[in-house]
């Protein structure tokens, strides 16, 4: 039995062809520019730009947390004295991780998508006065609201 594809005949008149699981994974000739990806990306906000939106924050949110989650446990490992030399390998708590998703992607993205909108159309002119309004009006309830 060589080559890629080998041949299975039960005796039955019916052919299978059962497929080499081991062959070598060959990479991609084209891979994708950064440019390329950002011109998706910006595509897929201008068509669907709520939903963009939610998704990144969500991913951004949960890769934020267990960024830092992994990093303060690895951090916590380090700093122990031990007689042990054996380490304990670096936690991620997964619940966190999951909760800073919702949070991202189901309350923080949707709320800045409005307000931004809102803000752009019925807020000051100037740049500076946008982002101080934002950040006194809008992100310190945003704020509170992902410690509840």
């Amino acid at each position: 039995m060589t080559g890629s594809n080998d041949r299975n005949d039960k005796g039955d008149g019916e052919d299978t062809t059962v497929t080499n699981i081991y062959r070598p994974i060959r990479p991609n000739p084209n891979p994708i520019s950064p440019s390329e990806l950002l011109n998706r990306y910006n595509k897929l906000l201008d068509r669907y730009p709520l939903r963009t939106k939610m998704i990144t924050s969500a991913v951004v949110s949960a890769f934020g947390s267990a960024l830092g989650s992994f990093l303060s446990s690895s951090n916590t490992n380090n700093n122990k004295p031990s007689n042990d030399k054996r380490q304990s390998p670096s936690r991620i708590n997964w619940v966190d991780v999951f909760s800073y998703a919702i949070h991202g992607g189901l309350i923080n993205a949707p709320i800045c998508h409005y307000w931004f909108e809102w803000l752009a159309t019925n807020g000051p002119s100037s740049n500076t006065s946008s982002v101080l309004v934002d950040q006194l009006v809008v992100q310190p309830p945003l704020l509170v609201l992902m410690f509840v």
